[in-house]
């Protein structure tokens, strides 16, 4: 039998962004993989913590948790084009795609759907 230790290892990360027209495909990557670290960290490691006269408990970054490089896996990233068409350029928000879905991916992979 396999001991559960209920530690998390993120095997893969795949996104793909529909961000519009792209300006700088490096500085693109780099907004996805910020918005990736940021859903890691939402999803497993930050929280607010208060005591019961509601003072918070971790207000500084020494105790407040955040992932760091080693929590966050290395990831595959695609893009695919549609350009707006509410500007000139045709472009649009980047990063979302990293770290909007991370705590339903978490929660949904916990139940075994994903």
């Amino acid at each position: 039998m396999i001991p559960r230790t209920l530690a998390v290892e993120i095997r893969k990360y795949v996104v793909v962004h529909d961000c519009g027209a792209v300006i700088n495909p490096m500085i693109l990557a780099g907004q996805i993989h910020g918005g990736v670290a940021q859903g890691i960290g939402n999803a497993f490691y930050e929280k607010l913590a208060f005591d019961e006269e509601g003072q918070l408990l971790n207000a500084s970054l020494a105790d407040y948790l955040l992932p760091t490089s080693l929590d966050v896996p290395s990831m595959e990233l695609s893009r695919t084009v549609t350009l707006s068409p509410l500007n000139p350029l045709g472009i649009k928000g980047a990063g979302e795609a990293g770290a909007i879905p991370g705590g339903p991916i978490v929660r949904a992979s916990d139940r075994g759907c994903a």
